[in-house]
Order: C-alpha cells, then sequence, then structure tokens
C-alpha cells in the first residue's frame, strides 16, 4: 500500500513538468509554420535570368563613355539628322578609335589597303540619305559600326540574338568575321566584328543605344 501511494504521488509531481515540457516543444516548432491568412511570407529573391534584349556578360567588353567618343556620335547624329545614328555603351576593353577608315568588311589588312585615304569616322552622303562607318581597332582584331547599311549578305542565314533599341537583330557569319545587324525607321545598321570574337561582336551591338544630336 505504502509503495502503491508512493508511486501515484509520484505521478502527480512529475505530469505538469511533462506537460510543460510538451508545450514548450510544440511552441518551438512553430516558428518556422507556414503564414495564416493575411500574413505575408519572407520575401524570396528573384532567381537570376538572363535576357537577349542585353546584351551577353563577357570579361572582354567594358563602358563606352568618354567624353570624346560621345562628342563624335553626337556630331554625328546632328550631321545626319534626321536619320537615326546609334552609340556604342560598351566595347571592347582594348578598343581605340582607329587613326584611319579602312574597308574592315572586306579587308583583313589595313596595309592591304591601296584605296584613296579617308578620316574615320567615313561619312559618305548627307542627312538621311547619309552612310556612315565608324571603325575601332581592338588588339589584333577589328570592329566597325554602320549606320545605314547598304551591302548585300546574299543567302546568308542570320541567327537571332536579341533586339537593339527594341529591333530585332540577328548575327551573320561573314566575310571572316560577325555582323549583327538590325533596322529601324526602313534602314539597316550593324556591328561588324573580325578576329575579336563572336560574343564580344553581340555584346557590343546589343549595347547601341540611339543617340541625340549635339547642341550647338
Amino acid at each position: 500500500m505504502r509503495a502503491h501511494r508512493a508511486h501515484r504521488q509520484l505521478l502527480a509531481v512529475a505530469l505538469p513538468f511533462l506537460a510543460a515540457l510538451v508545450v514548450s516543444l510544440l511552441v518551438a516548432g512553430c516558428g518556422q509554420s507556414l503564414p495564416t491568412d493575411g500574413a505575408t511570407a519572407p520575401d524570396v529573391p528573384d532567381s537570376a535570368t538572363s535576357s537577349l534584349s542585353s546584351p551577353p556578360s563577357s570579361d572582354s567588353v567594358t563602358s563606352a563613355q568618354p567624353e570624346d567618343l560621345d562628342d563624335l556620335f553626337a556630331g554625328l547624329a546632328a550631321t545626319c539628322q534626321p536619320m537615326t545614328i546609334f552609340a556604342p555603351t560598351v566595347l571592347p576593353e582594348d578598343a581605340v578609335l582607329a587613326d584611319r577608315w579602312f574597308p574592315v568588311l572586306e579587308s583583313q589588312d589595313p596595309g592591304a589597303y591601296d584605296g584613296p585615304p579617308a578620316g574615320n569616322p567615313q561619312v559618305l552622303g548627307s542627312g538621311s540619305d547619309s552612310e556612315v562607318q565608324v571603325i575601332f581597332q581592338a588588339g589584333e582584331g577589328w570592329l566597325a559600326i554602320l549606320e545605314n547599311f547598304r551591302g548585300d549578305l546574299g543567302d546568308v542565314t542570320g541567327t537571332p540574338v536579341g533586339t537593339v533599341a527594341g529591333n530585332a537583330a540577328a548575327v551573320y557569319e561573314v566575310n571572316g568575321g560577325e555582323l549583327v545587324q538590325w533596322s529601324q525607321d526602313g534602314l539597316w545598321y550593324g556591328v561588324f566584328g573580325r578576329g575579336i570574337g563572336k560574343d564580344d561582336t553581340v555584346a557590343v551591338a546589343l549595347g547601341m543605344q540611339p543617340r541625340s544630336a549635339k547642341s550647338p
């Protein structure tokens, strides 16, 4: 009888302790519960996405914002208005404006060009009939920005690469290089790269933006 009474006394002491322990564990486990109605879930960062309308990443392209380059394309926009002039926002990191123009699309070596000397940029015609080429040297390679391009690509098929200022663009393998071409207002524009790599040529093209004329 004494042993039975002692056992009942032990249970009377232990049960409140066990009940408190269970409640504590339940409360701790509710810390990660789903939000109830009206509650907001924790913010979850959006996963990284790539867009063809943006220039693809490349370790060898860099922002193109030097003041003289900005003035150059603003001047072209003033000379060729009302025709739209596109200016680069990225260039290969070692790109420099070439001392003179030569036909990068047709020739791999400026020394092989035996035509009349021409300044860089080359501007043919005037106003909305202007044809413009701006030549950059990038290491051993060359880059040509083409405004109102009138070349014939023949039967070459292009591969879509995204958009330039909202205009669909495609890349073509031509003349030992890559040409990214798009159209605006019925005119053709392009970026041609020779010896600088397809990715860098596409990056430059997709970064092109319309440039306003320089204020007098």
